[in-house]
């Protein structure tokens, strides 16, 4: 059996996971991570009356199963902001992501400073499917 190279916490959306999936075997990490999906991970993460049960299962990835890299995946029009339509411009949207994901990659860095934290964005091409790019270092 393999190592657990890393953790992957990303939104619950059906519409993401083939993007996800995508990610792993880009990544070389099918079959060598643990899966975190919740409704607007990053935004939950960033609301601290939320994230205490999320950051028990970050935990446990890291100290338990030696995860040494987390891999935060948001994306466009996410329910948990209340979709698109919630947002003035695309660019506001973004703003927004943007704004929970450094405080979320403050909060990861400090409770664990030896792990590699990456943050990335799933935004949809145009033919049904979506596309995973990197967000923030």
């Amino acid at each position: 059996m393999g190592q657990c190279k890393a953790l992957i916490l990303t939104c619950m959306d059906y519409r993401i996971q083939e993007a996800v999936l995508g990610f792993a075997d880009l990544n070389e990490l099918r079959g060598a991570y643990d899966l975190i999906a919740v409704a607007g991970a990053q935004k939950v993460l960033a609301d601290v009356s939320l994230r205490f049960a999320l950051m028990k299962q970050i935990k446990l990835a890291v100290e338990q199963h030696g995860a040494n890299m987390i891999c935060i995946i948001a994306h466009e029009d996410c329910g948990a902001y209340g979709g698109s339509a919630a947002f003035q411009s695309k660019e506001a949207e973004i703003a927004a992501y943007r704004k929970d994901m450094d405080a979320v990659l403050a909060l990861l860095t400090r409770h664990f400073p030896d792990v590699k934290i990456y943050a990335y964005i799933c935004q949809p091409v145009g033919d049904g499917t979506w596309e995973t790019s990197r967000f923030r270092k």
